[in-house]
């Protein structure tokens, strides 16, 4: 991965499921980082999983959360949102 600066026009957007334990550890991760971002709730319960909906499924075809989108970025796995975090997020969050 080359170490650069992704620059999001607004903040960014964890799609995110209230029990999912790879979604805490990135809800972690940000807010140890202060960094501020949207959070776009996918239930992996109703409608038997919105992260199968069409919607969802353009933001991750793996169908899977949590999904961190920074700009058009989207990382999918805990590894990469952290990665993201750590080493290509703009400092102008953390101000």
């Amino acid at each position: 991965m080359a170490n650069v600066d992704i620059l999001p026009e607004s903040q960014p957007i964890l799609y995110s499921y209230w029990r999912s334990s790879c979604s805490w550890r990135v809800r972690i991760a940000l807010n140890l980082k202060e960094i501020p971002y949207d959070i776009k709730p996918i239930s992996l319960i109703k409608s038997g999983g919105e992260q199968h909906c069409n919607e969802y499924r353009e933001v991750n075809p793996m169908e899977q959360v949590p999904a961190l989108q920074i700009g058009k970025c989207v990382f999918v796995s805990f590894f990469y949102c952290h990665c993201s975090i750590a080493k290509h997020v703009s400092s102008s969050f953390l101000t």
